[in-house]
Protein backbone atom coordinates (compact mmCIF):
# COMPACT_ATOMS: atom_id res chain seq x y z
CA UNK A 1 0.00 0.00 0.00
CA UNK A 2 2.87 2.28 0.82
CA UNK A 3 4.32 1.93 -2.60
CA UNK A 4 0.96 3.07 -4.09
CA UNK A 5 1.24 5.99 -2.19
CA UNK A 6 4.69 6.43 -3.38
CA UNK A 7 3.30 6.18 -7.12
CA UNK A 8 1.06 8.11 -7.05
CA UNK A 9 2.60 10.74 -5.43
CA UNK A 10 5.50 10.80 -8.26
CA UNK A 11 2.85 10.99 -10.67
CA UNK A 12 1.37 14.02 -9.47
CA UNK A 13 4.63 15.30 -8.65
CA UNK A 14 5.57 14.87 -12.33
CA UNK A 15 2.21 16.26 -13.84
CA UNK A 16 2.68 19.68 -12.28
CA UNK A 17 5.90 20.20 -13.24
CA UNK A 18 4.90 19.93 -17.05
CA UNK A 19 4.11 23.45 -18.54
CA UNK A 20 0.69 23.75 -19.66
CA UNK A 21 -0.95 26.36 -21.65
CA UNK A 22 -3.95 26.83 -19.22
CA UNK A 23 -3.46 28.81 -15.79
CA UNK A 24 -4.33 26.18 -14.02
CA UNK A 25 -4.75 22.16 -14.21
CA UNK A 26 -7.41 20.14 -11.15
CA UNK A 27 -6.63 17.12 -9.88
CA UNK A 28 -9.10 15.57 -8.45
CA UNK A 29 -10.34 11.97 -7.05
CA UNK A 30 -13.55 10.35 -8.47
CA UNK A 31 -15.24 7.02 -8.81
CA UNK A 32 -14.55 5.24 -12.07
CA UNK A 33 -16.54 2.03 -13.02
CA UNK A 34 -13.98 -0.50 -15.10
CA UNK A 35 -16.52 -2.91 -16.96
CA UNK A 36 -14.80 -6.29 -16.52
CA UNK A 37 -15.48 -9.29 -18.75
CA UNK A 38 -15.01 -12.01 -16.62
CA UNK A 39 -15.94 -11.06 -13.37
CA UNK A 40 -17.89 -8.88 -11.76
CA UNK A 41 -17.60 -4.41 -12.63
CA UNK A 42 -15.35 -3.37 -10.26
CA UNK A 43 -15.75 1.12 -9.46
CA UNK A 44 -13.20 2.06 -7.48
CA UNK A 45 -11.37 6.03 -6.77
CA UNK A 46 -8.86 7.03 -9.30
CA UNK A 47 -7.37 10.62 -10.22
CA UNK A 48 -8.81 12.66 -13.13
CA UNK A 49 -6.67 15.51 -14.03
CA UNK A 50 -7.99 18.43 -16.45
CA UNK A 51 -7.18 21.79 -17.34
CA UNK A 52 -8.92 24.62 -16.19
CA UNK A 53 -9.01 27.91 -17.43
CA UNK A 54 -9.57 29.72 -14.06
CA UNK A 55 -7.87 29.03 -10.35
CA UNK A 56 -11.00 28.12 -7.91
CA UNK A 57 -9.73 28.02 -4.69
CA UNK A 58 -11.46 24.52 -3.64
CA UNK A 59 -9.71 21.92 -2.23
CA UNK A 60 -11.72 18.72 -3.38
CA UNK A 61 -11.08 15.86 -0.48
CA UNK A 62 -13.16 13.11 -0.52
CA UNK A 63 -11.55 10.16 1.50
CA UNK A 64 -13.28 7.39 2.20
CA UNK A 65 -12.38 5.57 5.46
CA UNK A 66 -13.05 1.57 4.86
CA UNK A 67 -16.15 0.33 5.67
CA UNK A 68 -18.23 -0.78 9.30
CA UNK A 69 -20.33 -3.97 9.15
CA UNK A 70 -23.13 -4.71 11.26
CA UNK A 71 -24.84 -8.40 11.54
CA UNK A 72 -28.60 -8.73 10.35
CA UNK A 73 -30.89 -6.61 11.42
CA UNK A 74 -28.61 -5.12 13.79
CA UNK A 75 -26.78 -1.66 14.46
CA UNK A 76 -24.92 -2.37 17.56
CA UNK A 77 -20.87 -1.26 16.89
CA UNK A 78 -19.04 -4.32 18.11
CA UNK A 79 -15.69 -3.48 20.45
CA UNK A 80 -13.40 -4.45 18.02
CA UNK A 81 -14.91 -2.62 15.57
CA UNK A 82 -15.21 0.67 17.18
CA UNK A 83 -11.14 0.51 17.56
CA UNK A 84 -11.30 -0.45 13.75
CA UNK A 85 -12.80 2.63 13.11
CA UNK A 86 -10.37 4.46 15.49
CA UNK A 87 -7.52 2.99 13.91
CA UNK A 88 -8.86 3.67 9.84
CA UNK A 89 -9.32 7.38 11.03
CA UNK A 90 -5.93 7.41 12.11
CA UNK A 91 -4.03 5.59 9.26
CA UNK A 92 -5.79 7.54 6.71
CA UNK A 93 -4.48 11.22 8.63
CA UNK A 94 -8.36 12.16 9.40
CA UNK A 95 -8.23 14.23 12.36
CA UNK A 96 -10.79 15.74 14.41
CA UNK A 97 -10.71 18.91 12.69
CA UNK A 98 -12.24 17.12 9.46
CA UNK A 99 -15.78 17.25 8.94
CA UNK A 100 -17.25 13.80 8.22
CA UNK A 101 -20.12 11.73 6.34
CA UNK A 102 -21.53 9.28 7.74
CA UNK A 103 -24.47 7.11 4.90
CA UNK A 104 -26.03 3.69 6.34
CA UNK A 105 -27.31 0.97 4.31
CA UNK A 106 -28.90 -2.70 4.37
CA UNK A 107 -29.08 -5.65 2.38
CA UNK A 108 -32.11 -6.11 0.36
CA UNK A 109 -33.67 -8.54 2.89
CA UNK A 110 -36.95 -6.85 4.82
CA UNK A 111 -39.07 -4.25 3.99
CA UNK A 112 -38.28 -1.19 2.15
CA UNK A 113 -38.99 0.94 4.94
CA UNK A 114 -37.84 -0.97 7.33
CA UNK A 115 -34.18 -1.27 6.06
CA UNK A 116 -34.75 3.04 5.27
CA UNK A 117 -34.93 3.15 9.18
CA UNK A 118 -32.16 0.34 10.20
CA UNK A 119 -29.71 2.25 7.67
CA UNK A 120 -30.74 5.44 9.43
CA UNK A 121 -30.33 3.73 12.62
CA UNK A 122 -26.51 2.10 11.65
CA UNK A 123 -25.30 5.90 10.89
CA UNK A 124 -26.74 7.10 13.53
CA UNK A 125 -25.10 4.78 15.83
CA UNK A 126 -21.96 5.31 13.98
CA UNK A 127 -22.09 9.14 14.37
CA UNK A 128 -22.56 9.03 18.05
CA UNK A 129 -19.62 6.95 18.47
CA UNK A 130 -17.37 9.55 16.76
CA UNK A 131 -18.80 12.34 18.17
CA UNK A 132 -18.38 10.42 21.52
CA UNK A 133 -14.59 10.94 20.49
CA UNK A 134 -14.23 14.07 19.45
CA UNK A 135 -15.58 13.91 15.78
CA UNK A 136 -17.41 16.22 13.92
CA UNK A 137 -20.16 14.87 11.47
CA UNK A 138 -22.04 17.47 9.08
CA UNK A 139 -23.97 14.79 7.53
CA UNK A 140 -26.11 11.56 8.46
CA UNK A 141 -28.20 9.75 6.68
CA UNK A 142 -29.81 6.04 5.86
CA UNK A 143 -30.13 5.00 2.38
CA UNK A 144 -31.52 1.56 2.75
CA UNK A 145 -30.46 -0.65 0.45
CA UNK A 146 -29.72 1.28 -2.40
CA UNK A 147 -26.42 1.40 -3.91
CA UNK A 148 -25.79 -2.47 -2.57
CA UNK A 149 -21.78 -3.80 -3.22
CA UNK A 150 -22.84 -7.28 -4.64
CA UNK A 151 -26.26 -8.49 -5.53
CA UNK A 152 -25.32 -12.74 -4.29
CA UNK A 153 -27.18 -13.40 -1.81
CA UNK A 154 -24.39 -15.10 -0.07
CA UNK A 155 -22.41 -12.02 0.48
CA UNK A 156 -25.20 -9.62 1.75
CA UNK A 157 -23.12 -8.82 4.85
CA UNK A 158 -21.03 -6.57 2.22
CA UNK A 159 -25.09 -4.17 1.86
CA UNK A 160 -24.97 -4.20 5.39
CA UNK A 161 -22.45 -1.26 6.09
CA UNK A 162 -22.07 2.12 7.00
CA UNK A 163 -19.39 4.70 5.26
CA UNK A 164 -17.63 7.26 6.45
CA UNK A 165 -16.02 9.92 3.92
CA UNK A 166 -14.89 13.43 4.38
CA UNK A 167 -16.39 17.03 3.38
CA UNK A 168 -14.57 19.00 0.40
CA UNK A 169 -12.62 21.68 2.30
CA UNK A 170 -12.71 25.09 1.37
CA UNK A 171 -9.14 27.21 1.07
Amino acid sequence: METNKQIILLFLATILMIPTQSESVEVRQQPYRFRMAVTQDVTSKTFVICEQSKVKHVLTVNSQIPMVYFALDSAVILPATAESILSNLGRNSITQKITLSVTGYTCALGTESGNHELSLQRAITVTDFLRDHGFTVGTVQGKGALNPITNNPQKFYKNRRVEITTHPLRQ
